[in-house]
């Protein structure tokens, strides 16, 4: 093979390899924040009451030609959630989808929030990263926490903690608070 045809080579791949992104043939980083199998369970306690609520992924239903997972403490309030290919948690209600959790975002980075199916309640979300959350004897670690905030209501604030390989850790409000005691997962 002559030199410039070799060169030419060399540097036609060296033009296509700098157009390609890089991001899409490396495995992702995002870490699993929501374990998703049917029959999932996470027990809660209310550290003030000592009352436990158990919430499970009862069962899946297919809408859109998704795949949804019925999650709640039963089956007649339960939310319907997916996990898309970046690892954020997907709500869906009434024909609409709105992301819940970003799992995707860095710390102090903010998104907005309408339950899906609804546009009374328009929160702005904060996520927070490398939170522990404990209780007692329970620690964990690496977490992600979601603060849910109208701007100028008084009192909506929830959040959310969420655990890598484990899913919700911690639930606190104005109106209720929960930290994960125990937890089942089939994989």
């Amino acid at each position: 093979m002559c030199r410039s045809t070799l060169f030419i080579l060399v540097f036609a791949g060296l033009f296509f390899s700098l157009g390609c992104d890089k991001n899409s043939t490396e495995p992702s980083e995002t870490k699993n924040y929501f374990p998703m199998d049917v029959n999932n369970t996470w027990t809660f306690v209310n550290p003030n009451t000592e009352k436990e609520t158990i919430h499970r992924l009862w069962s899946t239903q297919s809408h859109d030609n998704k795949l949804y997972y019925v999650y709640g403490p039963d089956q007649q309030s339960a939310d319907l959630i997916r996990k898309d290919d970046k690892g954020r948690i997907r709500k869906y209600k009434n024909g609409q989808e709105a992301v819940w959790f970003d799992v995707t975002k860095k710390d102090d980075e903010t998104y907005q929030y309408s339950s899906p199916g609804s546009s009374d309640r328009e929160y702005t979300v904060t996520v927070n990263t490398n939170i522990t959350a404990e209780l007692d004897s329970l620690k964990y670690e690496n977490c992600l926490q979601f603060l849910f905030d109208i701007p100028g209501s008084v009192d909506d604030e929830i959040s959310y903690t969420l655990a890598p390989d484990v899913g919700i850790v911690r639930i606190n409000s104005a109106w209720i608070s929960l930290f994960l005691k125990s937890y089942s997962l089939s994989n």
